[in-house]
């Protein structure tokens, strides 16, 4: 009897001093079956989308340089981009109802996201003289299948983009004029200057 305890509790002191078992994931179960999450943090700008038959989307742009689809029903992300730590974005808008129009780095690049799926169709450098504020317009009465031009002020210029490739069209400079704001109305362009 006095040995069977002793092998017994031998055993046990055995079984309490070998490492305890881990738990690990493959790696085909990472994002699958364990705690990863996706934050977007603070929204800066917010666009609403909202078909009649479909996913109701809002498209947001954070002060940590993410751009992100959110599900408005149910708060899931369906897509987001993490951009650069200098890559800020300053604008956001929906063109044609299935485009995503982002301007960032301080009107210097201009990009256009697929809005279903996140996937970036096209990017554009914007170049000028000098650093300003910037601003987007995209037309509200753009046609499909029809090359539309987007309104980008940043760095001192007016650019016109084209919406399909996102070509730079023309370029006016304005270096030397203080440049508030722009409107497109009835299809003709109205600048702003204020003078100092």
């Amino acid at each position: 009897m006095a040995r069977a305890t002793r092998v017994f509790l031998l055993l046990l002191l055995v079984l309490l001093s070998s490492p305890s078992p881990s738990f690990s994931l493959y790696e085909d179960q990472v994002g699958l079956m364990d705690w990863h999450q996706q934050y977007i943090g603070k929204v800066k700008h917010a666009v609403f989308h909202t078909q009649k038959a479909g996913r109701k989307r809002v498209v947001v742009s954070t002060e940590e340089n993410v751009i992100a689809s959110l599900d408005l029903r149910r708060g899931d992300i369906f897509w987001r981009h993490v951009l650069g730590p200098n890559d800020a974005v300053d604008e956001i808008d929906i063109a044609l109802g299935k485009y995503v129009i982002t301007l960032s780095s301080e009107g210097s690049i201009l990009r256009a996201w697929n809005l279903p799926d996140g996937q970036m169709v096209w990017e554009s450098f914007l170049q000028g003289p000098k650093p300003s504020k910037s601003l987007l317009s995209v037309p509200a009465n753009m046609k499909i299948d029809k090359d539309n031009v987007i309104f980008v002020f940043g760095k001192g210029c007016l650019h016109a983009v084209s919406s399909i490739d996102g070509e730079v069209l023309w370029k006016k400079d304005f270096a030397d004029e203080r440049f508030e704001n722009f409107e497109i109305l009835l299809g003709q362009l109205f600048l702003r200057l204020s003078c100092d």
